[in-house]
């Protein structure tokens, strides 16, 4: 089901969705509270919604950009990705699990919770973050370039591709630190690096304090 600059505000309550749902820029206001969608539930710009049903189960993933979402509830259960960039989300619900990759670019996420599992990647970049817990694992690239209030890496970082950290104030990737890819790290406070890395991909420190 597509639905594209409209004026609907509300679904039926009863409504069945076969496979996506995709609802962008509209004046959409709220979903049904037991919404179910087989595959993609996409929102994107629908900015009149402020919070998700709390029994909505996406077999996909939830594209939520540039919406007035302003908390993400505990319960909802999603199979893929999550993307809520530019959003005003504060805060992401312990336990959760994302089998795809979490998108939460420009939002005022300050930090994400120690047990948040993460399969592919994470995109924080340009976001409030000023925190990655201990421990802190994804499967893919790692992006936190522009996070000014970030200050440094966690322990035991573990990255299974690139690492972006441009425009930020970190001066050191600690020497537990797992990635094996690329560094990205231009424009930024970096002054050290660990003796033992070894990268498959390209490494950028232009304009950092890196000697």
């Amino acid at each position: 089901l597509r639905i594209l600059d409209s004026r609907i505000k509300r679904l039926p309550n009863d409504i069945k969705i076969g496979k996506s749902l995709i609802i962008v820029d509209s004046d959409l206001e709220e979903l049904p509270q037991n919404l179910y969608v087989p595959d993609d539930l996409r929102i994107s710009g629908c900015k009149n919604i402020k919070e998700l049903p709390k029994k909505l189960y996406v077999g996909g993933s939830l594209v939520a950009p540039r919406t007035g979402l302003i908390s993400f509830p505990t319960y909802i259960k999603f199979e893929k990705s999550i993307y809520i960039d530019d959003t005003e989300i504060k805060n992401l619900p312990n336990n959760l699990t994302v089998h795809g990759s979490l998108s939460i670019s420009n939002t005022e996420i300050k930090r994400l919770p120690d047990d948040i599992v993460i399969e592919e990647s994470l995109d924080a970049s340009n976001s409030k973050l000023e925190y990655l817990p201990d421990n802190f694992t994804v499967g893919n690239f790692l992006n936190i370039s522009g996070c000014k209030n970030l200050k440094e890496l966690p322990k035991n970082l573990k990255i299974g591709g690139s690492l972006y950290i441009d425009d930020t104030n970190i001066k050191r990737i600690p020497d537990d630190t797992q990635f094996s890819f690329g560094l990205n790290a231009m424009n930024s406070k970096l002054e050290y690096l660990p003796d033992n890395i070894e990268l498959r991909g390209n490494l950028k420190i232009s304009s950092t304090n890196v000697r």
